[in-house]
Order: C-alpha cells, then sequence, then structure tokens
C-alpha cells in the first residue's frame, strides 16, 4: 500500500468537488494525522494510512451502487465528500501505545506497539464528523443524513436510523458501503 499515493487521490478527489470552503479544509487536513491515522484499534484497517485506505474503499465500493446513485440523482460530489469524509471523527483520535505480550516462539514478553483511541471531543461518532466539516463546508441535508446513517447497524433504540432511512433512502447506500468496505475487505481477518 502507497500511504502517499492513497492520500493524494483522497485529497483530489476532495478538490474536485470545487466546494466552496474545501480548498481551506484539504488544508487543515494536511496538518492532522488523517494521512497516517489506522481506521480501528484493532479491527478494519488498524494499520498506519487505514483511514484513508478505507475511506477510499467506501467510496469505491458506493460509486458501484449506479442504480440507485441514478434512481435518487445522487451528485457525484455528495458521493465523495460522504464516502471519504464519513469517519472524520477518527482524524487527532488514535495514538501508539506499547504493551506487554508473549513472544510465541520464544516465551519472552515483549513490548509491542498498539493502537489506542485519545478522544478529546467525545460527542458521538457521526455527529463529531459532522461538525467538524461545517466547519468548512456546507453540507446539505442529505449528506448529513447519510454521514449521520453511515453506522445503521449498530444498535438504535430511539428509531432514528429508521426514520432517517424513511426520510432520506441515499443513507442508506453510504451504510451499506461502509458495511461491505469494512467486514469484506477491511476487516477480513475478523472471518477468520
Amino acid at each position: 500500500m502507497n500511504i502517499e499515493k492513497n492520500y493524494q487521490e483522497f485529497k483530489d478527489l476532495l478538490l474536485s468537488t470545487q466546494r466552496p470552503g474545501i480548498e481551506r479544509f484539504v488544508e487543515y487536513l494536511d496538518k492532522t494525522d488523517l494521512k497516517t491515522a489506522p481506521a480501528s484499534t484493532k479491527y478494519h484497517d488498524s494499520f498506519e494510512g487505514g483511514l484513508v485506505y478505507h475511506s477510499l474503499t467506501v467510496y469505491n465500493e458506493l460509486c458501484k451502487m449506479t442504480e440507485y446513485i441514478a434512481k435518487y440523482n445522487i451528485p457525484k460530489e455528495t458521493l465523495i465528500i460522504t464516502a471519504l469524509l464519513h469517519d472524520l471523527c477518527k482524524v487527532n483520535y488514535y495514538i501508539t501505545d506499547t504493551r506487554n505480550v508473549k513472544n510465541k516462539e520464544t516465551g519472552q514478553w515483549e513490548q509491542v506497539p498498539y493502537y489506542t483511541v485519545e478522544d478529546t471531543f467525545p460527542i458521538g461518532h457521526a455527529e463529531k464528523s459532522i461538525i467538524i466539516l461545517q466547519q468548512f463546508i456546507r453540507l446539505s441535508k442529505t449528506e448529513i443524513a447519510m454521514i449521520r446513517n453511515h453506522m445503521a447497524f449498530t444498535k438504535d433504540e430511539t428509531n432514528e436510523v429508521s426514520l432517517l432511512f424513511d426520510k432520506f433512502p441515499e443513507s442508506v447506500l453510504l451504510a451499506n458501503a461502509d458495511m461491505i468496505a469494512t467486514y469484506m475487505y477491511d476487516g477480513r481477518e475478523l472471518f477468520k
């Protein structure tokens, strides 16, 4: 995997939207750890550059849903922004620490690096992504719904997800693209 190439593709896609404020937003991203951040601590794409890789995978999966994109007349810029930035909340979120692990071959304890979370603004996963984004670019209601609902298949006791799906069926597409990217590509190790 080429971290630099992936990051440049990520930024080029964002800039192609020509959304007012997007250039300033990309400048902001350059000052964060986005390029090297993992997508998770130990599940999907828990490696250097994993967050960008995951986001590009979600974008590619979302773009394959051409029938529904056409049916709901979803602009390409909406596909780019929601797929690439649905996990924006994970920027400056992970830190590297070490822990002791017993070496299976030698039986000796060794310190090994791992990712852990340091959330300085714990307000909710999708909500945090939306708030950060709205400081730079204006999102449509559909884009907000898509980002808000991208983790739709997690527990939802308030029924908000179903209500958002009813009002913004486009959000089903991003949720499915994220699930495919997480469990079919990124999360292959989860099936072992």
